[in-house]
């Protein structure tokens, strides 16, 4: 590997550094509002009077969930080989495990998740983790993890 090869993919590593810091950063200041407006909301809440959070809509004397997008990707090797058997984890903002799936014979994986900033672990015993951070709104019907 030349010396103008590994500066490129330290600069494509800080990069992605500075993505996943900047989700950090965003999800540092909403737990540091969240903490500091206390009282929880939700089923138990709204019975003593509380608010109703976006992701629970009363209707009909219920609750329901929020909206939820397709994401989805393809895990392949150089050249665009469907790498089988892949796990992709997909963390919320808060580093919470939100879905977990396995890639199929041509590399692809899906789940649907509600809006928010998420990164995309992909893990295999071939290659080291790869990270991808995303953000989902609900403007959108489907997104995909590249």
């Amino acid at each position: 590997m030349k010396g103008i090869d590994i500066l490129q993919k330290l600069a494509d590593d800080v990069e992605e550094i500075k993505k996943t810091l900047l989700v950090l950063d965003r999800n540092i200041k909403q737990l540091m509002n969240q903490k500091a407006q206390a009282p929880s909301t939700g089923p138990t809440a709204q019975a003593a009077g509380g608010e109703v959070t976006s992701a629970q809509k009363r209707i009909k004397g219920g609750f329901t969930r929020e909206k939820t997008i397709k994401v989805y990707g393809q895990a392949q090797r150089t050249g665009g080989i469907p790498i089988q058997n892949v796990k992709v984890i997909v963390f919320d903002a808060e580093d919470t495990e939100v879905v977990s799936r396995i890639t199929n014979e041509n590399g692809y994986w899906q789940a649907r998740i509600p809006a928010g900033d998420y990164v995309a672990e992909y893990s295999h015993e071939s290659f080291n983790a790869v990270n991808k951070v995303f953000k989902i709104t609900n403007k959108m019907d489907e997104y995909k993890v590249v």
